[in-house]
């Protein structure tokens, strides 16, 4: 049989990539690459007869579990922060001192939400050796004490940014933005006590 015929036999490959979990999202990037960085990637793609993003994604993961960071290897933080960010946290328990309670599959959301919202989960699960300037900023907003408003992770945001533009104080930017987090939630507060008490 000649080589046109082993072709016509061979499936076709449809391209592409897979179906995406639910929810997940793909972030755009561009990256200048030395040629031969190029050419081995795509020697790659075409040996797995897959994309050349989904060859990156192989390299990373193939170097990510044996790349020690401060005594973690590089493929369990990620995964961590993809957990964090994607809800994929086992039984959650938080108090979103809204006085509103949730099922665990809504605390995930809530968490993934603030997540998301804030940047956060990467900033906690990056090494603090690593950490940029305004990382350990939002850090330390997070960490003054106090209650969470989970609920409220665009708020949170918003304010230390700010503050790290400005230079105020962390415990002053938490503080702001539990007072505007007390007063955004308290109607729905009020609003789950009445239905609960009707």
């Amino acid at each position: 049989m000649g080589r046109r015929n082993q072709v016509a036999l061979t499936p076709k490959n449809k391209g592409g990539r897979p179906p995406r979990v639910p929810g997940e999202k793909l972030q755009r990037i561009n990256l200048s690459l030395r040629p031969n960085v190029l050419f081995g990637l795509e020697l790659l793609a075409r040996d797995r007869d897959v994309s050349l993003s989904q060859a990156v994604e192989y390299a990373f993961n193939v170097v990510a579990r044996s790349y020690d960071i401060e005594g973690e290897t590089l493929d369990k933080i990620s995964q961590s922060v993809a957990a964090l960010e994607g809800g994929g946290l086992g039984e959650v328990t938080l108090d979103a001192h809204d006085g509103i309670e949730y099922t665990n599959e809504e605390r995930k959301q809530i968490l993934a939400k603030f997540f998301a919202d804030t940047g956060l989960a990467r900033i906690l699960m990056t090494p603090a050796s690593l950490r940029l300037a305004e990382e350990r900023y939002f850090y330390d907003v997070y960490c003054v004490d106090g209650p969470h408003y989970w609920t409220e992770g665009e708020i949170f945001n918003r304010l230390a940014r700010n503050g790290f533009v400005h230079g105020l104080s962390p415990e002053d930017v938490a503080n702001e933005w539990r007072r505007l987090a007390k007063e955004k939630v308290a109607p729905r507060a009020a609003t789950r006590k009445k239905a609960k008490k009707a």
